[in-house]
């Protein structure tokens, strides 16, 4: 689902696992690869120059893939880092899992944060729904995903909230208009007494997932 607005105060990127141990034996992958990687350093690059968060998260562990070189725990080939990144080491799919990320984030004023990277459908997405959990609002970032499957990136943007580089640049510039409740898309039930759902409202603002009609 395309987001048209950011919900709160402060972004953080957060690039999931790009490490080489990861990649996948498929005809396609270097093409797949580097689509995502362009896409990942736009959006670092973005962050970098408005002086916003930029975390790397760096899987520590042996990779499923078979992956069998002795490079596998370096960053992808082309990605772009600066001395400024932090970097999370994780051991599970979920980066919030046993690690300080969600410590990282909140230090810093983090309310919502930019998921990107890879594997799609498998640690990107477990992630995503663990920031939800935590009340940090969460995006994937459009173009910035390397999945697992041929079509992982459209099955996941049909349930995830994304966004794009340039509505992430226009926040972080603070060129985003205010948000007007007669603005927003209506979220809530449609045989609800309250049109509005005034309630779903707020707390799809502070972060956390709207719950389903009835619930």
């Amino acid at each position: 689902m395309k987001s048209g607005y950011v919900w709160g105060k402060k972004l953080a990127l957060v690039i999931v696992d790009p490490q080489r141990k990861f990649s996948l034996n498929i005809p396609e992958w270097e093409s797949r690869r580097d689509s995502g990687v362009k896409g990942i350093n736009r959006f670092a690059r973005i962050f970098r120059e408005n002086g916003a968060p930029v975390v790397f998260i760096h899987f520590d562990g042996a990779s499923h893939t078979g992956y069998a070189k002795d490079d596998g725990d370096e960053w992808l080939e082309g990605m772009e880092t600066a001395d400024s990144d932090i970097v999370v080491h994780k051991t599970n799919m979920s980066c919030f899992k046993q690690t300080d990320l969600e410590e990282v984030l909140r230090s810093r004023g983090v309310d919502c944060a930019i998921y990107v990277g890879m594997l799609t459908e498998y640690c990107v997405i477990s992630t995503y729904f663990g920031s939800s959990e935590r009340s940090i609002f969460p995006y994937l970032g459009e173009g910035a995903l390397i999945p697992y499957n041929s079509n992982g990136n459209e099955a996941a943007e049909l349930i995830c909230n994304t966004l794009s580089p340039e509505l992430a640049e226009k926040f972080l510039k603070g060129e985003q208009p205010e948000i007007r409740l007669e603005d927003v898309i209506r979220i809530g039930c449609p045989a609800s007494s309250d049109p509005w759902n005034k309630s779903t409202y707020r707390r799809a603002c502070t972060g956390a997932l709207t719950a389903p009609c009835g619930a």
